[in-house]
């Protein structure tokens, strides 16, 4: 007994459109990343920076770590989707506890570093960076009421050198970037070199 196929021929005119469908299939199957998310193109980044930082003078026997603060604006410049330029200006308070003073630095600085995002099919990028910073003393107290002007006159310039990493994590065209930075300060100052931990955020916005 012959056993009968019975299948449906779709008509001439349904081909192209049948092929042309199954070719976009294909391509997006190839590469899901692409269309998940836009690359870090080149462009401008700003927006609010607050962190938090653990600051000492390794020079001065008996201090300690202190915590402070640092808020600013942080700015970004993109030259592809892997590498960009960070700088900004921030309000930083550094310094050192010891048992009979709390030392505090209120600096203005700005940073510049070099990032590198590693490559990944996500927006979620964890970057390193590097490069350096001046900052401005505009503020010295050795306790509540003595200032380090007291002691006679010190310096006002100060820089070094800077490192860290962290995680840009999209919030729409946004982005919330999350890092590290270590300091070490190259200029001897009258109480010995700043060193630093800043670990904060900033939610930096495009420029169009």
């Amino acid at each position: 007994m012959r056993t009968r196929h019975i299948g449906v021929t779709p008509p001439r005119s349904a081909v192209p459109g049948i092929a042309a469908l199954a070719l976009a299939g294909l391509l997006g199957a190839q590469t899901p990343g692409d269309s998940a998310r836009p690359p870090y193109r080149p462009g401008t980044s700003i927006g609010p920076f607050l962190a938090v930082v653990f600051s000492t003078l390794p020079d001065q026997e008996g201090y300690g770590t202190r915590v402070d603060f640092s808020a600013g604006m942080q700015w970004d410049q993109s030259f592809s989707d892997a590498v960009f330029i960070r700088s900004g200006v921030f309000y930083t308070g550094r310094g050192g506890k010891g048992h009979d003073a709390d030392f505090t630095e209120r600096y203005i600085e700005f940073p510049l570093l070099l990032g590198y995002r590693l490559p990944d099919d996500v927006r979620t990028r964890i970057f390193v960076m590097g490069g350096a910073q001046v900052g401005f003393l505009f503020g010295c107290k050795v306790n509540e009421d003595v200032r380090c002007s007291d002691y006679g006159s010190y310096q006002s310039l100060d820089y070094g050198v800077l490192g860290g990493g962290g995680v840009f994590l999209p919030m729409g065209q946004a982005s919330l970037v999350l890092e590290l930075r270590v300091m070490q300060g190259l200029h001897e100052l009258r109480w010995g070199k700043n060193r630093g931990v800043t670990l904060g955020g900033a939610y930096m916005l495009p420029l169009h």
